[in-house]
């Protein structure tokens, strides 16, 4: 009842709450997390047990864009055909199989011989070496994602902000991304990425081992402590926990890095269980609203918060900051959100328990027959209408 056709080219959303136009439109228009799908084909697969279909439409199509779903192989490949009767004409290509090539060695051979016309995912060296490759052109856009280190405030002596701000000094950023990352990254330490509204323009942490060493000092810790570093067993993650092994060694820390898939490392992440872990964060759509729930919002770190998320994992309580971030959902004037959001980065920023990294660049590497690409910084969401091949 609450979204109604108003003629053929307009729909009336009614909304349970206030939202600002710039919220709207974020979570609305091109990259944002709201997809068209055909109520009578949703209805004609629903079960009592699911309502809305969502189980079928996760191998099945009843949207509305420019390619159809015609298979969807879990492990091997996804093959879309071109809907002609798009609104705003047909794609310029027929067919488009995607390939699940999980092994980032394989995708760049697969590319090199031409098996595959368009890679994404792979190594950070593989990409520096294609942009020299003749025949591949390399596309690069700033993602919409962080990569960090997060620390538990609920395990000692995390709880300790200095030791905190020590950690964040002690990090050898420049190595991360112009050594590990071989440049693929924009430097941030706040967590709405550049690009995004609301985004705090602040890198004030770099490697400066003496001050981490007083830092330490000053919070009880002058020789040092024992903790235990989680990642997953791949590249760049395992790199970067390396990195930040050596990195806290300088300061006197002696860090085990413990590496994990990823079904086994955030279970104990979402336990609250582990001490330090690098891991990264997605952004939904492009607003800080996507953002400041997960990294501020956590006035208790029981069972009964009612947001589990990052400060949550990482047993950051702060009930000023969560009243703040509660503060802006109501706020309707775009301007004034925004410098919220801003002030909720810049106490993360000097207290929180996360020692923001870098924002991943996109990298996508195709054949040089490939026309009409380009890439979008939202990890879920590219656009294929206008790609062909010549």
């Amino acid at each position: 009842d609450n979204v109604k056709k108003v003629d053929d080219y307009t729909v009336a959303i009614t909304t349970n709450v206030p939202l600002s136009e710039g919220l709207m439109g974020a979570i609305m228009g091109v990259q944002g997390i709201c997809a068209i799908v055909d109520p009578s084909v949703v209805e004609a697969h629903k079960t009592a047990d699911d309502p809305w279909a969502n189980k079928w439409l996760q191998f099945h199509d009843a949207g509305s864009g420019p390619y159809k779903l015609v298979e969807w192989s879990p492990n091997d490949r996804v093959v879309f055909e071109r809907f002609d009767d798009y609104w705003d004409g047909p794609a310029k290509t027929k067919n488009l199989i995607f390939l699940d090539i999980p092994e980032r060695a394989q995708q760049r051979l697969a590319l090199e011989s031409g098996t595959i016309d368009l890679a994404w995912n792979l190594l950070p060296e593989a990409v520096d070496e294609l942009k020299n490759e003749s025949g591949i052109t390399v596309y690069e856009t700033p993602a919409w994602s962080i990569t960090y280190v997060a620390m538990n405030c609920g395990k000692k002596p995390f709880d300790n902000p200095l030791v905190r701000k020590a950690i964040k000094y002690a990090i050898d950023y420049n190595a991360i991304i112009n050594g590990i990352m071989k440049g693929a990254a924009v430097v941030g330490q706040t967590f709405i990425p550049v690009g995004i509204p609301g985004h705090l323009d602040a890198t004030p942490y770099h490697k400066d081992v003496q001050k981490a060493k007083d830092l330490l000092a000053q919070a009880g810790y002058p020789d040092g402590f024992e903790t235990q570093i989680l990642c997953q067993p791949t590249s760049p993650r395992r790199d970067i926990a390396t990195q930040v092994q050596q990195d806290l060694a300088a300061v006197g820390i002696k860090a085990e890095v413990v590496q994990l898939v990823s079904a086994q490392m955030y279970t104990l992440y979402r336990a609250q269980k582990h001490y330090m872990i690098v891991a990264g964060w997605g952004v939904d759509y492009a607003h800080g609203d996507s953002l400041v729930k997960p990294f501020a919002h956590c006035c208790s770190t029981g069972s009964d918060a009612p947001v589990r998320q990052l400060a949550w994992r990482n047993m950051y309580s702060n009930c000023e900051l969560t009243a703040l971030v509660d503060e802006t959902e109501k706020v309707l004037d775009e301007a004034k959100k925004l410098e919220m959001y801003k002030q909720i980065q810049q106490t993360i920023l000097d207290d929180g328990p996360y020692a923001i990294l870098y924002y991943p660049l996109n990298q996508y590497a195709a054949r040089d027959n490939v026309k009409g690409f380009v890439p979008m910084n939202n990890n879920s969401y590219t656009e294929f209408w206008g790609v062909y091949k010549e």
